[in-house]
């Protein structure tokens, strides 16, 4: 049975939001290798199409599908990828959707060759989604959110030697003020929808992941699969074909390898011995009061003198970040993305 012959309304769909760095990627694995789960990593057709849905009286166009997801490819095209915008514009075309959750709905499980019936749930990895919630609630009303969110010190840790482009060009006030910008966010829209909202600390999630999980079942009402856990073994076998490629990013061979890593505890504290004091002060500054929220102490105490002066000189990395935010553009983020990992394989004479 094709997905556009039957009720897809009846399916459910559900978010994982939060800042980057906090084990987003890796819970999208463990749901992907649970029975019966479609979780889509870092593809954002949803906000994508909806104008132009909405302006077509419920048709998109299938060559517009296809250059979409053309680009995508260009920009994150990796083996834990697995969209085909061939099979998709096969889906799509000459279909009339009753609505633009079902139309978004098909695309989520071609991009996972799964079909509705054998589908207990859908689950869409985006962490910039954490900034059009109300867009998201308006086409899904019965959504449900994971926040994932990491003790601010880890994730600016984390961050600094990540392997994005060009981020050692930003300093650590930079980062300490996006992850605030992401915890004020998700914590806003837990606190007014607690109902819809699964708060999912990166420190919980990787000391006890079978417990994490079987929690996060519960939520979102899906049966809870215990070889979840076992996600690594393919995983690997993803790594070592795409290794063999003529052509490959060694960037994003670089990043899924960090996935096959077994699940540890190592990281959690690991801040603490490549954060400087100045450092420390810098960001406990920024994100302290938000982080207490989150049961994160700091660790530094700051003269009110030096307040003073982090609080004048901090103002246009704020200013920096509230704009980029502000702006919640999707294309916008794309091309930077683009842009930045050329500019990455350029640097280190990287091929793709």
């Amino acid at each position: 049975m094709k997905d556009n012959e039957i009720d897809l309304s009846k399916l459910p769909i559900h978010f994982i939001i939060g800042s980057g760095r906090s084990g987003t990627t890796l819970l999208m694995m463990l749901l992907n290798h649970s029975k019966g789960i479609a979780a889509t990593p870092e593809v954002k057709h949803v906000l994508y199409f909806r104008k132009k849905f909405n302006r077509n009286s419920g048709t998109v166009d299938s060559k517009n599908v296809l250059r979409y997801f053309d680009k995508v490819k260009e920009s994150v095209s990796n083996p834990l990828n697995y969209f085909d915008t061939q099979d998709i514009s096969n889906t799509l075309r000459d279909y009339k959707f009753k609505d633009y959750a079902s139309f978004s709905k098909s695309i989520h499980l071609n991009l996972h060759k799964k079909l509705a019936e054998e589908t207990h749930a859908i689950f869409d990895k985006n962490n910039l989604y954490s900034f059009y919630l109300s867009e998201l609630s308006d086409i899904f009303p019965e959504a449900k959110y994971c926040i994932c969110l990491r003790d601010y010190r880890g994730f600016i840790a984390s961050n600094l030697k990540s392997q994005h482009a060009f981020k050692e060009n930003k300093s650590v006030v930079f980062f300490a003020y996006a992850w605030r910008k992401y915890a004020t966010v998700c914590l806003n829209w837990q606190t007014s929808h607690p109902d819809k909202s699964f708060l999912l600390r990166y420190e919980d999630f990787v000391a006890e992941p079978t417990k994490e999980m079987e929690r996060l079942s519960n939520f979102f009402n899906v049966p809870f699969d215990p070889g979840c856990i076992s996600y690594r073994d393919n995983i690997i076998e993803k790594v070592r074909a795409y290794s063999q490629k003529e052509q490959i990013d060694q960037r994003i061979l670089k990043k899924i390898q960090d996935l096959t890593e077994p699940i540890h505890v190592n990281a959690i504290g690991s801040w603490q011995n490549s954060l400087t004091k100045t450092q420390l002060e810098k960001i406990e500054f920024v994100c302290g009061k938000m982080g207490l929220k989150l049961d994160y102490h700091p660790k530094t105490q700051l003269s009110t003198l030096k307040k003073i002066y982090f609080t004048l000189t901090f103002f246009p990395i704020k200013w920096r970040v509230d704009i980029f935010f502000a702006l919640k553009s999707l294309k916008l983020h794309h091309y930077l993305h683009v842009i930045k990992r050329a500019k990455y394989n350029k640097q280190h004479n990287f091929t793709t």
